[in-house]
This record gives C-alpha cells, structure tokens and sequence, in this order.
C-alpha cells in the first residue's frame, strides 16, 4: 500500500507475500466480528468465515482484545481451499515489543488504512530473540549470521538474533520509497522519537535492528539495487540513528518479552 519498491515484480525489494494482519478498534471488535461471519452469506461461499466453539471460547477470554476465526485460504485454480486462521487484534500489537496503535488505527484514511509508517517500521524493528553462543556455528552453516545483533552486554553466553532478510527489504523499501516529514506518506521522525522515548527497551531493540541492516550493506548489495538505491538507504539509516534516543540503560538479561512465540530460526 505504501512502497511501489516492494509491488513492482522483479524488483530486488519485492517478495511474496504470506498473510495480511489485521488491527481494530478494541470498541469496534462485536461489530468486526459480525461483519466477517455474515461475509459468505452476502458476498458468496469463498468468502465464508467462521468459528468453532473453541475460537468463540478463546475470543471470549480476550475481552474484545483479539478476535480467532476461521477463513477459506485459496491456494490455486486447481487445488481445493484450505481452512486458515485468522488472528485480529485490538489497540496494540504485542510481540517482543507493545507497540500502541490505538491512534493510527482511528485515523485510517491517513495512513492508507495501514497502521502507518512509523508504525510499520518499529513492528519489523521490534523483532528480537536470542541463542546460545554454541548455536553460533548452526548460524553460519545455515547463513542466517547476519542476524546477529552487535550487543556484547547479554549475559551467561547469550547471542541476540534479530529480523529475517525478508524484514530487512521491508524497511529497505520503506526508506527507499519515503523521505522525512510529518506529512501523511512521510516518514516522521519526531513522531518515531516520542514513541522511542517512552520506551527505552523498544528504542534498544530498534537501534539495535537498524544497525544490523547498516552493517549489512553486502548483503542489501546482493539483492540487485542501484548504488543511488543503496546510497539512499544508507543515508536515511544514519539520520534515523542519529535522530533517535540512545538507550539509558546497557541490558544484560533479556529486555523484551520472551513469552511471546516468535518464529524459530531454521538450520
């Protein structure tokens, strides 16, 4: 919706894409509810959504936080549709880092009916875990190295691995395709920095994120982009590091949520 560099087929930035998430408004969450189970009725069967009574239970719990319910997933003209899941979530997504999207998601028009650029940005940067320093080796061997963060100060032989190469062209595209500003297809950075300010664990991770892609020049090189590309990205990392809070504190335990389930690292 925003990066022409991620939709433009053959472009080093683009990829497939696997799933949409979706956000809501806590206050909005019976109606979107509504909405999505009366689909196959009023607009055909391969809309069709549902629950089970399990997904209703779940949902329940969650107190117009996060709505589980069922779609058709269409795989090809030739294979049958698959049963997938769909995950809504309410007001803040909450991974390894929170990240408050109650005021982006009031105002979608703004923001493409995305949760807008900055966003976007802090929930890529906000992906982080950890290995132990054996694994290293397993790292190598599978060339998923260039995740390792540069923090020395976690303890007891822990590495801290942040986002995948296909998170990385996400804010390669992001930057490439948006200059600074506080206009609405701007990239704010007063606006990333208020946010960064209040939370000085996600500000670590962040900074931590963005220096990786930094040092990761090669790589970003061998996706095919043009030097004025890679020049431009460059220059926009070092204004955005620059423009934003140093972290108070040098954390030597784990600083995000560790009980999220974040995806394993294959090798």
């Amino acid at each position: 919706m925003h990066c022409p560099s991620s939709n433009i087929m053959g472009s080093p930035l683009n990829r497939p894409v696997n799933d949409v998430d979706f956000v809501m408004e806590s206050k909005r969450s019976g109606d979107v509810k509504k909405l999505l189970l009366s689909l196959g009725s009023t607009m055909g069967t391969q809309y069709t959504h549902f629950m089970t009574s399990l997904d209703r239970r779940w949902t329940a719990l969650r107190g117009g936080k996060r709505i589980l319910i069922r779609a058709l997933d269409f795989v090809g003209p030739d294979e049958s549709p698959r049963i997938t899941t769909m995950d809504i979530i309410a007001d803040k997504l909450e991974l390894c880092h929170t990240i408050d999207l109650r005021e982006a998601v009031a105002k979608p028009k703004e923001t493409l009916y995305t949760i807008g650029l900055e966003n976007l940005l802090l929930s890529k940067c906000q992906f982080i875990t950890m290995v132990q320093a054996p694994e290293l080796a397993n790292l190598r061997e599978a060339r998923q190295d260039f995740r390792v963060l540069k923090h020395e100060a976690l303890n007891d032989g822990r590495i801290a691995v942040g986002m995948e190469s296909k998170d990385m062209k996400d804010v390669c595209a992001l930057l490439l395709d948006h200059e600074f500003g506080d206009g609405n297809d701007e990239l704010s950075l007063n606006g990333l920095c208020r946010v960064l300010e209040r939370d000085d664990k996600l500000a670590l991770t962040v900074r931590l994120n963005l220096q990786n892609i930094r040092m990761n020049q090669a790589l970003i090189a061998s996706w095919g982009l043009s030097e004025n590309a890679l020049q431009s990205i460059g220059r926009k990392l070092d204004a955005l590091l620059s423009a934003m809070p140093v972290p108070k504190k040098n954390y030597s335990k784990p600083w995000w949520n560790t009980d999220v389930e974040t995806p394993k690292i294959h090798l």
